[in-house]
């Protein structure tokens, strides 16, 4: 009886182990996710914000190609997610 406890105790403790290590990750995952996200959006608005100058300044083909795909990825970013909701649901 005593060495089932024993078992039962030990077993105890690696899920509790396990499950401490899980959350960490998902911790560790959700903050880089989270990093990655804001380095894009500073990213965008520089493109949009370099396009924009540009374009007013009277380089509007330069304009564009820095501004263009800063409004796609926007875009993107927009519509990915709400497909992505959509499929949780």
């Amino acid at each position: 009886m005593q060495m089932a406890e024993g078992e039962s105790a030990h077993r105890h403790k690696q899920e509790e182990k396990a499950l401490s290590t899980d959350i960490s990750v998902t911790e560790k995952e959700f903050s880089e996710r989270r990093i990655g996200q804001i380095l894009a959006f500073v990213i965008v608005i520089f493109m949009a914000s370099l396009g924009f100058y540009l374009a007013v300044t009277g380089r509007e083909i330069a304009g564009s190609v820095f501004g263009g795909p800063a409004i796609v990825a926007i875009i993107g970013a927009f519509l990915s997610r709400k497909k992505d909701d959509n499929n949780h649901r």
